[in-house]
């Protein structure tokens, strides 16, 4: 008997290449193993902007982003870089204990493209007792493993953080992408 290509099996096929592409596009930039993370900056060709226009409209993407954007933008120099620092609460945890993390980005430009640099991360305990900021080493994450394997307790750290940048990243992509 000849299989027949009902409405069903059309519309099945596109829900399924919908899927697939979905994936393709959702894969993440940055990650987090033993070696810390990598990669340690995304350069991302823009087609069509120039050094300035890139600039700009990533200064109005952080004023979008961003309750308080003159407080969050820390430099910026000419039109080839803005480097800004954000908080966010609750982002990692270890069992019941949340701390916030404090992140450092830095985004050059050039013509046609532009570079996204995670410069510093920091976390904080939540508590009512303020035990400052602690450095969160970006370029070795040997604490996080034990004989190769993700120590659970820090799996919080090893897979938000990564998601926090990838978020940003993308948002920043995709705002920049629109014409």
């Amino acid at each position: 008997m000849k299989a027949m290509w009902t409405k069903k099996n059309y519309i099945f096929l596109i829900l399924l290449m919908f899927f697939y592409s979905s994936i393709a596009k959702g894969q993440t930039t940055f990650k987090f193993s033993e070696k810390g993370l990598s990669p340690e900056s995304v350069t991302t060709t823009i087609e069509g902007l120039s050094k300035t226009e890139l600039y700009n409209k990533t200064l109005a993407w952080i004023e979008n982003t961003y309750k308080n954007a003159d407080k969050v933008i820390q430099s910026k120099s000419g039109d080839s870089l803005i480097n800004f620092i954000h908080i966010k609460d609750n982002a990692v945890n270890i069992d019941k204990i949340y701390s916030s993390i404090k992140y450092s980005i830095t985004i050059s430009f050039e013509d046609g493209q532009y570079k996204f640099e995670p410069t510093a991360i920091q976390t904080k305990v939540n508590s009512k007792y303020d035990r400052g900021w602690n450095d969160f080493n970006l370029k070795n994450g040997e604490t996080f493993y034990k004989r190769g394997k993700l120590i659970k307790k820090s799996k919080s750290f090893v897979i938000n953080i990564p998601d926090i940048l990838n978020q940003l990243y993308a948002s920043l992509n995709a705002y920049l992408s629109e014409m």
